[in-house]
């Protein structure tokens, strides 16, 4: 009996185990900090939510009983709660397939925002990886930092900071929100990025890793927004360009890698104080337009298409002297190419890009030859990098 007796503790102990699983297929809604607190005893077990969870309650001010939670399949909404300061209790959450919504704007006659007013922090959201969905945050009157999304490397759908109502002009940002440091491991947005209403934002810093959107950019009435330095990797859009109504915007150079062929249409208008708008990616855009343009009421030398034009080819002609300085060859070329500088100029990185504008390759020559072996086929625009400016030349790979 005694040898058998292992082996019935170990089963009567299995069965008071709860494994992970998923359930709640129909969603939950939690409106009381009760709800939340008893959301372990009421679902034993339930680390896997199959449908929508909605977190909305005057007196929800934690979310410790949700620290079970690994996955959502549907939306995660997180509004009105009037207590509520961070997301801490959400640790274990790794991936939600639908949106992620923390305030929202209502429309109707009269649209509001279902933001959290007390929330400072993202704190909570660390394991948070993809969002198969969208994600909104707007009207968090108290935002200060978005640290607590470390971790997030993907949303296939749009990324919405903030928003605002065209017909009344109301602003439903993030005000108090002075960066976007926390998003710094996002590559790749599959719908649009909008930045829109949030007072306080200086620039975009904490975007710096993201590569590409699937469809529009749009940075729209933030008054202290002063450059779009953040997205200076950023080399390929899906749809329109619109920057408008920022009256502190001096600098839009950080939008310069974007391949001027991924832009659909374009809108600069209403930004008091920008001047300089004959970056790469602009003027090669207004050189082939591949859809509409609109430029006014910005400052003298950005406030038509034709003062961009006219300062285009200023920039082009005193780029000729610098691109007569760096050659490549061969052109064509097969699983090598030399690129060197005449008069001892020096490549300090060379950023190689598809068509679409997508970055392929990135180093530094050894012995002024980098290998290109891994490239497929077909054209590329070769960037160099040098302590005299950036150059960018067409490269044939056979």
């Amino acid at each position: 009996m005694k040898k058998y007796l292992p082996f019935i503790i170990g089963f009567v102990f299995s069965q008071l185990v709860v494994f992970p699983q998923g359930c709640l297929p129909e969603g939950i809604t939690f409106t009381t900090q009760y709800e939340v607190d008893l959301f372990q005893i009421n679902y034993p077990g339930c680390t896997d939510i199959e449908g929508n969870v909605i977190i909305s309650g005057a007196d929800i001010a934690n979310l410790d009983g949700l620290g079970v939670l690994h996955s959502i399949g549907g939306n995660l909404r997180i509004e009105q709660n009037n207590s509520l300061a961070n997301l801490q209790g959400l640790d274990n959450l790794s991936h939600i397939n639908g949106d992620l919504i923390i305030g929202d704007i209502v429309w109707g006659q009269y649209p509001f925002s279902t933001g959290n007013p007390l929330l400072t922090s993202l704190a909570g959201l660390n394991s948070l990886v993809f969002i198969q969905g969208s994600f909104k945050l707007c009207g968090n009157y108290s935002l200060v930092t978005l640290s607590g999304l470390e971790h997030l490397a993907h949303i296939r759908g749009n990324l919405q900071l903030g928003g605002i109502e065209f017909v009344y002009g109301f602003t439903f940002g993030n005000p108090l929100l002075v960066n976007l440091t926390g998003l710094t491991r996002l590559t790749a947005i599959g719908g649009s990025l909008f930045v829109a209403g949030n007072s306080n934002l200086a620039d975009l810093s904490g975007l710096d890793s993201l590569v590409t959107t699937g469809q529009h950019c749009w940075f729209d009435l933030n008054e202290s927004l002063t450059s779009l330095h953040g997205l200076d990797r950023l080399t390929s859009i899906g749809g329109s360009l619109k920057i408008r109504w920022n009256i502190a915007l001096s600098d839009i150079s950080g939008l310069e890698h974007i391949a001027s062929q991924s832009i659909q249409e374009l809108e600069i208008i209403y930004n008091q104080t920008l001047a300089e708008c004959s970056i790469e990616s602009i003027c090669g855009y207004l050189a082939e337009p591949g859809g509409t343009v609109e430029i006014h009421d910005n400052a003298t030398g950005c406030n038509s298409p034709e003062d961009v034009e006219a300062a285009c080819n200023e920039v082009s002609t005193e780029s000729i002297g610098l691109e007569e300085e760096f050659l490549i060859f061969p052109n064509p070329a097969g699983k090598t190419v030399t690129i060197s500088g005449n008069n001892g100029k020096a490549i300090r990185e060379i950023i190689i890009y598809n068509q679409t504008g997508q970055k392929v390759l990135q180093g530094k020559p050894v012995n002024n030859t980098l290998d290109i072996s891994k490239l497929r086929p077909g054209m590329y625009i070769v960037e160099m990098v040098t302590n005299h400016g950036n150059l960018r030349k067409k490269l044939i790979v056979q």
